[in-house]
């Protein structure tokens, strides 16, 4: 029994050490994380996200895997429109000459 928790402490520490230098060393960030995505091109990112669509699509009746699809996709979208819109208000709702939301053709 002892045998195993030194083993695990071990362990532990050691995946915290390698885990603490990849951080300090600035080393790419993971795929499919935050800071990944948002690295990205226009056309990587619209490839990446057309990669998971289509994984989401033919994920059948595999639940989990499509909840992680769907959250996946809903991250790639919110940097999407955190680069497109950054702090800009989307202003609506918003009133013309013609009337509610209706453009001044």
């Amino acid at each position: 029994m002892k045998k195993r928790y030194v083993l695990g402490t071990v362990f532990a520490v050691v995946g915290a050490v390698i885990y603490a230098i990849n951080k300090k060393s600035g080393g790419e960030p993971e795929k499919y994380s935050y800071d990944w995505i948002k690295s990205l091109s226009n056309t990587v990112w619209e490839k990446e996200r057309e990669k998971l669509n289509l994984r989401y699509c033919h994920s059948g009746d595999n639940y989990e895997e499509a909840v992680r699809l769907e959250k996946l996709i809903s991250l790639f979208d919110k940097v999407k429109s955190d680069r497109d819109w950054g702090n800009e208000l989307y202003g609506y709702p918003k009133h013309s000459e013609n009337g509610w939301y209706l453009p001044s053709d």
